[in-house]
């Protein structure tokens, strides 16, 4: 009786089988009701089992300690698998990131210790394959964008006295508690209350930190730091022109201030200061001033000082002054007594 052995190399059978069926029937990607078959420990016969690929990805992003990942760099990054986790910022939280899907991340949000969470992309992100697409407002910041204070600087054109205008870009969609603006503003304020509208928002009042109104000038022709404080529902002004101007009760300390060159006609005289008062102003007992006359007096005459109205000119005890008392390209001294101004030369 002749015993003839057969030797099962299961492997190689195996092998053979599977690259057989793959020249046949070659395949790209895995569909989610495919079947793999699988041994379990002890792996004996019973321990053998089935699973669908849908099952094995619900299983590995449950199961998974971070050591999937994925790299996202740029501003329109491209997401690729990597050996270890990433923590990647989206537009509203950091999230560690432990797998990637066709069209969605897969993770932990930052926080839970839970696995296998979808990770919802924010306003301006998506997908494109692998491609993780950055395409909202303000998605790409350079860091020159920041040092040209290119989100917070405006000047503004197109505003009104005491009316001020600030367009940004990307828009300030609301008001927020410490927003900061730069205003390069070309007009001024001549009064206490001026307004600011950003981006087409409701205009907000302008005031000290302390709630307090604004002196006149306080903007004027340059740039305004402002705050917005959600408590007073106003703009805060940091950097007021006040802290730097010279107060009425100074005038007359300095012939820079004090010798006014006439800009109105005969008879009625018009000077003002070069610089601006932030306060309201009008002359006092005793204000002194050194009036080039531009032309020559016919008769009774005013002076206007400052916007203040026509005050009359007098002579020492009231008379009018005579016909050429005051000639064109000559300095008048004149001081104010409390009611008229007085010539003393």
């Amino acid at each position: 009786m002749e015993l003839i052995f057969y030797y099962w190399d299961k492997d190689l059978i195996m092998s053979k089988n599977i690259n057989q069926i793959f020249t046949a029937n070659p395949a790209t990607a895995m569909l989610s009701t495919d079947l793999m078959y699988l041994g379990r420990s002890p792996f004996s016969s019973a321990d053998d089992f089935a699973i669908t690929w849908a099952n094995i990805l619900t299983s590995v992003r449950t199961q998974a300690t971070g050591t999937w990942g994925i790299n996202i760099s740029g501003n329109a990054a491209t997401a690729t698998t990597a050996t270890t986790a990433t923590t990647a910022t989206t537009a509203s939280s950091a999230t560690t990131i432990t797998s990637i899907g066709a069209m969605k991340l897969y993770g932990n949000s930052t926080g839970s210790s839970a696995n296998g969470q979808d990770i919802t992309l924010g306003t301006g992100l998506s997908f494109t394959g692998s491609t993780l697409n950055a395409t909202g407002g303000g998605a790409s910041v350079t860091a020159q964008n920041i040092q040209n204070m290119s989100f917070s600087y405006y000047r503004d054109t197109t505003g009104t006295l005491n009316n001020f205008v600030a367009t940004f870009t990307p828009a300030v969609s609301a008001y927020a508690d410490g927003q900061f603006f730069v205003l390069n503003e070309s007009n001024n304020n001549v009064g206490t209350s001026p307004t600011v509208a950003v981006n087409g928002l409701a205009a907000k009042t302008i005031s000290y930190p302390s709630n307090s109104s604004l002196l006149n000038y306080d903007i004027d022709n340059a740039n305004a730091i402002l705050i917005y404080d959600v408590t007073l529902d106003k703009m805060v002004l940091i950097n007021p022109l006040s802290l730097y101007q010279i107060a009425p009760s100074f005038v007359g300390q300095s012939d820079s201030l004090f010798k006014l060159q006439d800009s109105g006609t005969a008879n009625v005289y018009v000077g003002n200061f070069a610089i601006k008062f932030m306060q309201s102003f009008s002359p006092f007992d005793g204000c002194f001033i050194y009036l080039k006359v531009l032309n020559d007096n016919t008769g009774a005459c005013t002076f206007n000082l400052n916007g203040t109205g026509n005050v009359s000119i007098k002579l020492k005890g009231g008379a009018d002054p005579g016909a050429g008392d005051l000639k064109a390209g000559y300095y008048t001294g004149i001081i104010y007594n409390g009611t008229v101004w007085q010539i003393l030369n």
